[in-house]
């Protein structure tokens, strides 16, 4: 697909405002700044709020410890300060219009701020594939992609849209990058910047890591200095970002689920390796034995790395109880591989698949058609393209990346089946634009999906009666509680921390293993087993979900054996709610040893 250079209809920034107000119309805006309620805040993004509160209020930058999980002990998080700090910010920012809520007005506008760049890179990467003309069918492809509006709405705080962002600029500076040092230095840093906020972006950058030598292989004199660029960027970045988070005392830790010497040990040894071999296979002639040359010392390099820290040859999970890893890891759909995922979860929602398959389809297809430079570029997207749909088929959360491919292609496949149209003007020629935007018209995709295909029964977490157990007014009476410590449903967990300002024993977060047992135990066990979990861990209170099954998406655990039909029936739980209350809380009364 050549570049469509026609006259822009508006400036870009014209567009992106359009696009940007769109967006914000159609998530209901951000809260009390329309004049309408706080978004709801759940799950992940009830717990990086916490952890954003916790830093406004003080906590150390270099301690991610969550004092509040795994009572009374504390448990390490894995989660990035990168994503913590504009909140933290914000939140400061806000707290003399908001007082107390000035995290909520954070949340609220957090995501709608990001918004802004990623549009912005939307527009700029179809320019820089397709010209001109493409800025716009670019727009119209993200605005209706459901990932737009999920990830960008008020209270979606965890890092995700984050990450989105970062891909985005990550394809721009690689295809930049292979003319540019200074574009390939941002490479360097975009890549490394990703893999400091979270692993779901390895594939990303894995497809940089992988790029820039081979624009050296295929071209020595113009690829060397971007290579060189991006290695040596990309390397000190992962250094300079792992000095910038972590306790000196603990800059030598391994782990595997989070940046970590690890990461930076491997993004040194690829940086050597890149500077080594661009130095010394400079001269030789014959590309394939360029490609040799570089294969082979990155295969020294990652064996080396796996040699030291053997333990991430399990993955970011590696370390964590097979007993626990199973529950964690088996019943959540987003965790899902796509074939158990459009099995039990998809159904009508299976349409989300389309636009990043057609996507993948079009990014390859381009590279195949276009010629020259033109055909280089396009191949980077399919090479991005390739590896994010590739993690889709073991996970499905991969999604929310895979797409991102997607727009600047359907903005260029658009863009010519318009300019096609506008020269022949016949049914032909306008049933192939109908086509092309049909084809990644992503919220057409679900919606006639679901017309044909209605999903499966909803798994019991995500049922109406927990629905109504998330919403923050039922946590009132329990937040004016003396403070305590509570065993809970673990899917609770972020929203009694954000909530309400009791610690918990968990929240089903896999670094506090100890605190994750110890809450299945007390569920799943005896009274005298669940007895000495409440003593051992001084706890006050035992919360769950009215209507919700204790072992609700959780394998292999028997029913709570403290309720039956009639209640709760262990005498030192002492209920302190109705029974018509959606968050039912008992006091823990210890009966004397």
């Amino acid at each position: 697909m050549a570049g469509v250079k026609t006259k822009p209809l508006l400036p870009t920034w014209w567009l992106v405002a359009a696009a940007w107000l769109i967006v914000v119309i159609l998530v209901g805006g951000t809260g009390p700044f329309q004049g309408k309620g706080w978004p709801p805040i759940t799950g992940d993004d009830a717990w990086r709020l916490v952890e954003a509160q916790d830093l406004a209020n003080g906590q150390a930058w270099t301690d991610t410890t969550q004092y509040r999980d795994n009572t009374p002990y504390g448990s390490p998080m894995h989660w990035s300060r990168l994503v913590d700090a504009p909140l933290a910010a914000l939140t400061i920012a806000f707290r003399p219009v908001f007082g107390n809520e000035a995290s909520l007005a954070a949340a609220s506008a957090w995501p709608l701020l990001l918004l802004i760049p990623f549009l912005i890179l939307v527009v700029a990467l179809a320019e820089r594939l397709a010209g001109t003309g493409a800025r716009l069918p670019a727009l119209i492809v993200t605005l209706l992609a459901f990932p737009t509006y999920s990830e960008f709405s008020g209270g979606r705080v965890d890092h995700h849209n984050v990450q989105m962002v970062l891909v985005l600029a990550l394809m721009l500076a690689t295809v930049n990058g292979r003319t540019s040092r200074v574009a390939a230095a941002v490479a360097g840093l975009v890549a490394a910047t990703g893999l400091a906020i979270g692993t779901e972006c390895l594939p990303a950058v894995l497809a940089a890591l992988a790029l820039f030598p081979l624009f050296w292989v295929m071209d020595p004199k113009a690829g060397r200095g971007p290579a060189l660029a991006f290695a040596v960027s990309f390397g000190l970045a992962l250094l300079g970002h792992l000095l910038l988070v972590t306790d000196p005392g603990k800059l030598l830790i391994a782990a595997c689920d989070a940046l970590s010497i690890t990461y930076v040990a491997a993004g040194l040894f690829y940086a050597a390796v890149v500077v080594g071999v661009v130095f010394v296979g400079s001269a030789i002639r014959v590309p394939w034995l360029r490609f040799g040359l570089m294969a082979g010392a990155g295969i020294v390099a990652a064996g080396a790395t796996l040699a030291i820290y053997p333990e991430c040859l399990a993955g970011p999970y590696g370390a964590l109880d097979k007993d626990l890893a199973h529950i964690l890891l088996t019943d959540i759909s987003e965790a899902m591989p796509i074939w158990r995922w459009l099995e039990n979860v998809a159904g009508g929602a299976a349409g989300l698949m389309i636009v990043p398959l057609m996507g993948l389809i079009g990014a390859i297809a381009a590279a195949w058609l276009a010629r020259g430079e033109k055909r280089l570029d396009w191949l980077v997207i399919a090479a991005f393209a390739i590896l994010l749909a590739a993690v889709v088929v073991m996970q499905v959360r991969g999604l929310r990346l895979a797409i991102l491919p997607a727009f600047p292609v359907g903005g260029a496949v658009i863009a010519t089946l318009w300019a096609e149209f506008r020269v022949r003007r016949n049914a032909w020629a306008l049933s192939g634009l109908a086509a092309g935007v049909l084809a990644f018209a992503g919220a057409a995709h679900v919606v006639g999906m679901f017309l044909f295909f209605p999903s499966p029964k909803a798994v019991p977490a995500t049922s109406a009666a927990y629905k109504q157990c998330l919403k923050p007014n039922e946590y009132t009476n329990l937040a004016a509680l003396p403070e305590g410590r509570i065993v809970s449903y673990l899917l609770m967990g972020p929203s009694l921390l954000l909530r309400t300002p009791h610690s918990i024993v968990s929240a089903g977060y896999h670094r506090g293993e100890e605190g994750m047992r110890d809450a299945l135990t007390f569920v799943s066990s005896d009274e005298a087993t669940a007895l000495g979990i409440a003593r051992a861990r001084s706890l006050d209170y035992f919360v769950f979900c009215r209507g919700v099954p204790l072992n609700s998406g959780l394998y292999d655990l028997p029913d709570f054996q403290g309720i039956t039909e009639a209640g709760v029936q262990w005498p030192w739980l002492r209920a302190l709610s109705t029974p018509e209350e959606a968050v039912q809380v008992y006091a823990i009364d210890l009966p004397a040893n």
